[in-house]
């Protein structure tokens, strides 16, 4: 089974509407969290479909605190379907060079903007269902994200935090 792509954004929401229905949930954590380590899993918009999705009802959104995306997405005009620059189980390159061995081949194009800071890979909520949850706990943490949203405590699938 394919895995689904995350779409990238600029910093702007406006676009975002285009594709995904952003739950009440969603916005405040944007609104909340600004651009950084997270993506967000909401449902996909009625009537549209890409083979982004591979074939499911919900897409993963980020707006990643990259000036270097926020410009092409800008000239693109619309987002960028990507996946992660790792292989499945593979560690989170911080350079090009390290994305590239790894994954390099099966892309069709890559951008150099330079070293990632090191540290924790994203966040992933998902905000797809009435209860909300972290499918992976990363660069941004179960107390943040629960005190963002007024909760006692969020469901964590999986943890990357030490």
């Amino acid at each position: 089974m394919e895995s689904p792509l995350q779409l990238l954004f600029g910093p702007s929401t406006d676009r975002l509407r285009d594709f995904a229905e952003l739950t009440a949930t969603a916005e405040r954590l944007v609104s909340e969290i600004g651009p950084g380590g997270w993506t967000i899993i909401v449902p996909v918009r009625q009537g549209w479909s890409s083979v982004a999705l591979a074939g499911g009802s919900t897409i993963g959104f980020r707006i990643p605190d990259s000036p270097a995306v926020h410009r092409v997405v800008e000239l693109l005009g619309g987002p960028l379907a990507a996946s992660s620059a790792n292989r499945h189980g593979g560690p989170s390159p911080t350079t090009f060079a390290e994305a590239h061995a790894q994954v390099g081949e099966f892309c069709a194009c890559a951008i150099d903007a330079g070293p990632t800071p090191e540290g924790l890979d994203s966040t992933v909520i998902d905000c797809s269902t009435a209860e909300v949850r972290i499918l992976r706990e990363g660069a941004i943490d179960r107390l943040t994200i629960a005190r963002i949203l007024g909760l006692p405590s969020i469901p964590v699938l999986r943890s990357v935090r030490p």
